[in-house]
């Protein structure tokens, strides 16, 4: 999901990690090849990813795999935002 998003966007994986993932997450060039695609991340980084995902492309990872992402998911903040206040 997330390298269709960054395919999608133009985004470079490290790009990701130092810009688009706050706080940054500072790993080096090859971090996305030994780890991320193989499935060796921890929790916490899968955790932010998947937030980052929800707040900032979830329609599309709803359509991508709708089991994993509810189209239906709202954070306050997202909704406080559509009612533009």
């Amino acid at each position: 999901m997330t390298k269709a998003i960054l395919d999608r966007e133009g985004i470079a994986w490290l790009d990701f990690f130092e810009i688009h993932l706050q706080p940054p997450l500072h790993r080096g060039p090859t971090y996305h090849g030994d780890n991320f695609v193989k499935g060796r991340v921890s929790w916490k980084i899968a955790h932010r990813i998947a937030e980052w995902i929800k707040a900032n492309h979830l329609e599309f990872a709803a359509q991508c795999d709708p089991a994993l992402f509810d189209a239906a998911y709202r954070t306050e903040w997202q909704t406080f935002l559509d009612a533009g206040c």
